[in-house]
């Protein structure tokens, strides 16, 4: 039996500190709020480096270093610039890379951006690197290349996904922490998970029915061998405004 506490209690810290992260569920189910809400807030009051990728344009808002990526993408001089105008920000700072709507830039930059930090010219200190890969996990390739060696070269990485069915085992085992919205009827979330070792403890069955039965913007938390925890979001003060990004 899991008790779905209040959105207050979220311990980012505790998502965070321990590896990476995957946050998954299907569409409207509240992963950017817990993103925004909580993590984000949490990585700026820390001065950590963060940078985002932003799938639907949900940060645009939310900080001030930013960025637009895809007003051609075409390989033309202007999408070249933008690219490269993306990569050093995100290598000098924490900033939020926003995909122009309807473009289609992600494996762009995240090619260049690992081409640098490869060659040892990534940021200089531990960083976090926040990627919304939506539905299209099977095209992203080149962010699940990168799970292995990402730890090696300072980088704690928080995917949302909308998908599970492309994280195979031998990639999912990299991720310490997870935190599941209300799965897509096809995705076979917690047959996954049971191959992945201290994510989620033997008795599968029970969570199982839990997390097919979990509505809009509840979300369980599993992390190493602690017990699961279930939560509740709310939205917080300045959410979801123009005039009130999150952070500032």
């Amino acid at each position: 039996m899991i008790y779905f506490r209040d959105f207050s209690q979220v311990d980012a810290e505790r998502l965070l500190s321990d590896g990476h992260l995957l946050v998954a569920g299907i569409a409207g189910t509240g992963k950017s709020l817990l993103i925004r809400s909580k993590l984000m807030p949490w990585l700026h009051a820390r001065g950590e480096h963060f940078v985002i990728f932003d799938y639907h344009g949900d940060y645009a808002q939310d900080i001030r270093n930013h960025c637009w990526l895809g007003h051609d993408t075409g390989r033309s001089e202007v999408f070249e610039e933008e690219l490269e105008r993306s990569v050093k920000a995100a290598v000098s700072s924490s900033v939020v890379i926003s995909q122009v709507p309807h473009a289609d830039t992600l494996d762009h930059f995240l090619t260049s951006l690992f081409d640098e930090v490869v060659k040892g010219r990534g940021p200089d200190s531990p960083w976090f690197l926040i990627v919304d890969v939506s539905h299209r996990t099977h095209s992203s390739s080149i962010l699940l290349d990168f799970v292995p060696v990402a730890e090696k070269h300072g980088c704690t990485l928080v995917i949302t996904t909308q998908l599970m069915s492309d994280f195979t085992p031998s990639v999912f085992r990299h991720f310490k922490g997870l935190a599941q919205f209300c799965p897509s009827q096809g995705d076979d979330d917690l047959g996954l998970y049971r191959k992945a070792k201290g994510v989620v403890p033997e008795e599968e069955n029970p969570i199982r029915r839990v997390v097919r039965g979990l509505l809009s913007r509840q979300f369980i938390c599993f992390s190493g061998t602690e017990a699961p925890q279930g939560y509740v979001l709310s939205r917080t003060d300045g959410y979801g405004t123009d005039h009130d990004p999150v952070l500032t």
